[in-house]
């Protein structure tokens, strides 16, 4: 069922209510009825079992039952910097981008670009954008709403580049370094770059670089715009939140404990 998304100021005390939208949907849609329980993210990183106590229309009140807060010491999700692709398929990544975990995602223009967004229709596909982005987290149960910005050119969105964060570029010329390899690098927040469907020009891979880019390789395989960040992100989720590493292993575990018998993983995969 997901969660749904409410805006903080709905919550008064150990008191929801909750008006519009969000009461349809729980009301119309999923067909809560007074006493049963629903679940609810305020987008900031917390959620809450809610009790239905009564509703009517496209207005409820609910109790409270049950607050959770997400660890303060998870990281922020990567940072998704991506070449608006033609037709409707920003939407899509966006979509899938926020449902593995996508932290912010930067729409980009670059020199190669098809698509270069006009001001006069950028406030609604902004809004659009942002309404997916909302209804992906619902939908896949996560606890902090990714925030979409407004677009801006490659020029800009390398001045954003923390030089202490790894910022990983897919490109097709890298020929070295996988992402497998720069992946083993756990803890620190993650930058992705990804170029149009002609990809990125060679003096924009210059320009990332001096800003402390790492050009990566995806692989034998030319993938599409939209989908080399779902790529990406995958294997980021794979490296750090399917197999995190075991508390054990970095406080020193006592021996005959589960890590003494587990296998290594060898150096090269």
């Amino acid at each position: 069922m997901g969660r749904i998304l409410i805006d903080p100021q709905n919550i008064r005390g150990l008191k929801l209510r909750l008006e519009g939208a969000p009461a349809h949907h729980i009301l119309r849609v999923l067909r809560k009825k007074p006493g049963d329980i629903f679940e609810i993210t305020d987008g900031q990183g917390r959620d809450y079992e809610v009790r239905l106590e009564n509703g009517a229309e496209n207005t409820l009140v609910g109790a409270i039952v049950r607050e959770g807060k997400e660890p303060s010491h998870r990281a922020q999700g990567p940072s998704v910097f991506q070449a608006i692709p033609k037709s409707q398929r920003m939407d899509w990544i966006i979509e899938k981008a926020v449902e593995l975990g996508a932290g912010t995602i930067q729409p980009l223009w670059t020199k190669r670009s098809v698509v270069i967004p006009r001001s006069k229709d950028m406030t609604a596909k902004l809004g659009r954008w942002r309404r997916i982005a909302g209804e992906a987290l619902a939908q896949s149960g996560g606890t902090r709403l990714c925030a979409v910005h407004a677009p801006c050119s490659l020029n800009e969105a390398a001045l954003q580049i923390n030089p202490s964060h790894l910022t990983l570029v897919a490109w097709e010329k890298e020929k070295s370094t996988t992402l497998k390899e720069v992946l083993d690098r756990r803890g620190i927040p993650i930058n992705i770059f990804v170029g149009p469907e002609g990809g990125f020009a060679p003096e924009e891979i210059e320009l990332l670089k001096a800003r402390g880019a790492q050009t990566v390789s995806l692989g034998a395989r030319t993938l599409r715009s939209e989908t080399a960040p779902i790529m990406i992100l995958s294997a980021i989720l794979y490296e750090q939140n399917i197999c995190p590493p075991s508390p054990e292993a970095s406080a020193g575990h006592p021996p005959g404990s589960k890590s003494d018998i587990a296998p290594k993983r060898s150096e090269g995969g």
